[in-house]
């Protein structure tokens, strides 16, 4: 609907232009010396429209168009085809009179009974866009023929836009050549662009990307919007011969989005936002997108959104994020689609609502929105405010994954190498697959789980080399899991080398990062000097953190020391017991531990055991 607005408002302009220059003359050709009525009225009446163009144009007067209409009027209703349009116009326009296409059209259709070539112009586009008359495709295109054949140049454009999109007439993409060929010739300027779009797709002509670009030039010279665009956009890609070139794509970007063409306005604000042709300017970048946001660009409406979901360019504000997510995703971008999703997820900017997040997400997972597609994975995977399903999550894992979504790659793998409740799903072979495809996306915990498939022989031939080859890249990314397994690997030998220093390096670096398995695995080695130097110490210590965090045979050890009667085991059970850290928190339990420590004189027994009396004296009684 656009595109027709442009066309309207294009031949409205030629007919103002050309107008402004039209004098009207009276016929000399065959004077009668017996009419001199008619010659003085056809004086008065040039003289008439004259002073209605001055007004009009505000020429020598103040511009009135209230005055300019009159005076059109009465010239028109003396039968002057000019002065007809011109009126028609004016209504059409709702300039000096009310908008009325009626009018307009009827006025239209008084010039163009006098075969005057404007008025099948004007009277075909309201045809063609159903304004005063009922629409009509075919006697539009009737009248443009009309008015084509005579040379009018807007005529042939819309003509040619008819053979393009099997309007009025049978679709004929050489006809739309054609006349598309003949507007641009006489230097049309949306001809222009028109020709050159179909230069681009090779419609109705040989494809041909530098005439195209030849074509959209001239149109862009022209000064139109839509070929200014299209310009900036062989530059921005570098096609029809054009080297690539950034700054030039700007300027016709600029061009155009200061004509407010929307399309123009996004793309010279992804521009900004990039810093490609110009310098990066998140604010400049921000108002560009707004600019077409307001006119219901999508794209626009999207990054706008981003931009105050994260605070770039604007300040953060998760309320407008929604507002133009919800405006795109509406409009059905999958990524706006997603992004309302997770807002509605988190409850950020808006009132937490899963079931609309799910919602959100399903429309963008229909899309192919390989990210919504693993969330939907997931709830059915874990039952999140549905009920759990793992052939759905399956199902969905596996549309995200053949996308190649790392995540889902590796839940996928996850569910078919497992299948808890449903063992039909299981699948070991095709659980390696998935996770060798997270895991050469360089997905940790994929190359991890790899790893352990090709430490036991699960789904694959049993291969310790290459399993400590996966190991080891999980646990270059610092995957302390990885990092345990591949200490194992040099600890037992297996696909390397034995080396107990090695092992006890890959073991620190977990518990570096708080791995509870690490304490106590590295705990072990310090308590039996295995590639360090014994420190019962800092074993016991390492233990302790291990216990805290609920390691079974952390806890398992200080229990078995404290019954064999070691104090400082004792006091490790007491406040284990005290802190709940590991164990479930049982105060009389605790001073029951700490009474026996300190009867073996443990010197900070009884310091705990006060506090604990002091703090929670009915455990004490």
């Amino acid at each position: 609907m656009k595109k027709k607005r442009v066309l309207l408002l294009a031949l409205l302009s030629f007919l103002v232009l050309l107008l402004a220059f039209h004098e009207i003359t009276a016929d000399e050709s065959n004077p009668s010396d017996n009419e001199p009525f008619i010659i003085d009225a056809e004086l008065k009446a040039l003289d008439q429209f004259n002073l209605a163009k001055s007004y009009y144009s505000g020429d020598g007067v103040e511009q009135d168009f209230g005055v300019a209409a009159k005076l059109y009027r009465e010239v028109a209703e003396q039968g002057h085809p000019e002065a007809q349009v011109m009126i028609g116009f004016m209504y059409a326009e709702g300039r000096g009179v009310p908008q009325d296409f009626k009018t307009a059209a009827e006025w239209y259709l008084k010039a163009a009974e006098q075969d005057y070539v404007i008025a099948f112009t004007c009277l075909g586009a309201l045809y063609f866009e159903g304004k005063g008359v009922a629409k009509n495709y075919e006697k539009a295109a009737q009248l443009f023929h009309k008015a084509a054949e005579q040379g009018a140049a807007d005529a042939q454009n819309y003509l040619g836009k008819m053979y393009q999109e099997n309007k009025g007439v049978d679709q004929d993409y050489e006809q739309a050549v054609k006349w598309f060929g003949k507007a641009a010739s006489q230097g049309l300027p949306a001809a222009q662009n028109n020709l050159g779009l179909l230069y681009i797709k090779g419609t109705g002509v040989e494809q041909n990307h530098k005439k195209a670009v030849e074509w959209f030039r001239q149109s862009a010279e022209g000064g139109y919007a839509q070929a200014q665009y299209n310009l900036g956009t062989a530059y921005e890609y570098g096609f029809g011969r054009l080297v690539q070139n950034y700054k030039e794509a700007a300027r016709w970007y600029t061009e155009a989005a200061e004509q407010g063409d929307m399309n123009a306005q996004y793309m010279l604000g992804r521009l900004y936002d990039n810093g490609e042709g110009v310098e990066q300017d998140y604010l400049q970048a921000a108002n560009w997108y707004r600019k077409a946001a307001e006119q219901g660009e999508k794209r626009s409406q999207f990054a706008l959104g981003a931009m105050y979901d994260t605070g770039e360019g604007v300040i953060e504000d998760k309320k407008q994020a929604a507002f133009w997510y919800r405006k795109a995703a509406e409009q059905g971008c999958a990524k706006a689609q997603y992004n309302l999703g997770h807002l509605y997820y988190e409850g950020s900017g808006i009132l937490q609502d899963y079931e609309e997040a799910y919602k959100w997400w399903r429309k963008a997972a229909a899309q192919g929105c390989a990210r919504s597609q693993y969330n939907l994975g997931v709830r059915y995977d874990f039952g999140i405010e549905t009920a759990e399903d793992k052939v759905e999550a399956v199902n969905w894992y596996l549309k995200s994954a053949t996308q190649g979504y790392a995540d889902a790659q590796y839940n996928l793998g996850v569910l078919l190498s497992e299948a808890e409740g449903n063992e039909s799903l299981q699948d070991l072979q095709a659980a390696v697959k998935w996770y060798r495809a997270a895991a050469i996306q360089g997905l940790p915990v994929a190359q991890n789980n790899l790893g352990v498939m090709y430490d036991k022989g699960t789904g694959v031939e049993r291969n310790f080399e290459e399993a400590v080859k996966w190991y080891r890249k999980a646990a270059a990314q610092g995957y302390a899991t990885a990092q345990i397994n591949l200490g194992f690997m040099y600890f037992y030998g297996k696909g390397v080398v034995s080396d107990y220093g090695s092992a006890v390096a890959w073991f620190r670096k977990a518990a570096e990062q708080g791995d509870v398995h690490a304490y106590y695995y590295l705990g072990n080695c310090y308590l039996e000097g295995i590639g360090v130097s014994r420190n019962k110490d800092l074993a016991i210590s390492l233990f302790f953190k291990a216990a805290q965090m609920g390691h079974y045979r952390a806890i398992t050890f200080f229990r078995r020391f404290a019954q064999k009667g070691y104090a400082e085991a004792q006091v490790i059970m007491g406040l284990l017991n005290y802190q709940g850290q590991g164990l479930p928190q049982n105060s009389k339990m605790a001073v029951m531990w700490l009474k026996k420590a300190s009867l073996k004189g443990h010197s900070n027994a009884q310091t705990y055991l006060d506090a604990i009396c002091h703090e929670t004296p009915k455990a004490c009684e």
